[in-house]
């Protein structure tokens, strides 16, 4: 593994109230070294990030054979050290659990709901997308919101492997890297075609405020904005925990970020149209136009960086944005096109909100949340 792209940057230099997290049991790992080139991010993400691992829905052993998947298939070395060392250690695993992970959801040592949790893991992975026959699998097994949680904990990772390959993380000293025998590069299904309308019905219905709890309808009345119903929001309201818990990096993602409200608009269309998320370009094509984005530029966002209409900035976010969709890591060359363009937390931001967006296209799209009464597609152009 070549050099890190940003410094490892030590406790000493980290904000006040990011110092005590040096202290605890597992030291200053090499993930927070490098976010705390953006420690508003990783203040926000990690109380999303820290649910899965401490305070999810799945028991032990499903969250470390899909994290465990999930870096494998993104070659993300990082994830595969730290959690080979956790999964031994809070779940037992060996050798045999650790190359049935590596063989997927085929491998005999699985049970049918291990299986089903893989499968759905591998098409979250290659998509984001779940099919019918997956889906029905996972619930055959798993209550909702623990398919809610396998869609988003996949999504999270898939998101960290991104930023983790992406800035060059080495494993952090005395835990196992890949050895000498990596992952295949991964191949997910990065499509240009245009995205396709959800057909009814939803997966799981959206939660009301009359079937809701108190707290669940403050979350609710709190996520939704101006919104009397918003589909996404309400479905994950069956799993208030991971809503609440989520809400914090969300909201870093759409107004707390470091790029500008234009750029980050870039960011979401072209991630939504890859993807194959009619509900992210619906809903945000209206956005863009309101923070500066053209008609013609939505327009040139579907064919991508390649059509002549983008230059300087504008090609080099939407240059990294495909690379990450197409192979979650960017090469030395695409690093230094975005890292001559944006400062380091930018840079970071990028990631997170390609991330952040996919995770939403495999909710959006493994849930088949409905439009909105308020959404068009494909939405019209002034």
């Amino acid at each position: 593994m070549s050099r890190p792209r940003l410094a490892l940057l030590e406790p000493d230099t980290w904000p006040d109230d990011m110092k005590a997290l040096a202290e605890g049991p597992l030291g200053a790992l090499n993930v927070m070294k490098v976010l705390m080139h953006h420690p508003d991010l990783f203040r926000r993400w990690s109380v999303f990030a820290n649910h899965f691992l401490f305070k999810g829905a799945l028991p032990a052993r499903a969250r470390e054979i899909l994290i465990l998947r999930v870096a494998w298939q993104t070659a993300c070395e990082y994830e595969w050290s730290q959690h080979v060392v956790m999964s031994a250690k809070e779940c037992e695993f060996a050798e045999a659990e650790f190359a049935a992970i590596q063989a997927g959801p085929t491998a005999p040592l699985w049970n049918p709901a291990e299986r089903a949790l893989l499968r759905v893991a591998d098409t979250l992975i290659a998509g984001p997308n779940v099919g019918d026959r997956d889906w029905d699998k996972l619930r055959d097994h798993w209550d909702a919101p623990q398919a809610i949680e396998t869609l988003a904990l996949v999504g999270n990772y898939v998101m960290l492997a991104m930023a983790l390959n992406a800035l060059v993380v080495p494993p952090d000293p005395g835990y196992p890297g890949f050895g000498a025998n990596p992952p295949p590069t991964p191949t997910p299904n990065v499509t240009q075609s245009s995205p396709l309308a959800p057909r009814p019905p939803p997966r799981i219905e959206p939660l009301s405020n009359a079937e809701a709890d108190r707290q669940t309808r403050e979350i609710l009345a709190k996520a939704r904005g101006q919104f009397p119903t918003v589909n996404i929001i309400d479905t994950l309201a069956h799993h208030p925990n991971l809503l609440r818990r989520w809400l914090p990096f969300f909201n870093h993602c759409l107004h707390k970020q470091t790029l500008d409200p234009r750029q980050r608009e870039l960011v979401i269309l072209r991630t939504g149209w890859l993807a194959g998320s009619a509900y992210e370009w619906a809903q945000h094509v209206p956005i863009a136009l309101t923070r500066g984005v053209t008609p013609d530029e939505v327009e040139a966002i579907q064919p991508g960086s390649a059509d002549d209409r983008w230059r300087g900035a504008d090609k080099a976010i939407l240059e990294s944005v495909e690379a990450l969709m197409a192979r979650f890591t960017l090469t030395d060359t695409e690093w230094r096109r975005i890292a001559t363009q944006v400062t380091p937390p930018k840079a970071i931001d990028l990631m997170f909100i390609v991330g952040q967006y996919r995770l939403v296209a495999g909710l959006l799209k493994g849930l088949n949340v409905q439009f909105d009464a308020y959404l068009r597609f494909p939405p019209l152009l002034p």
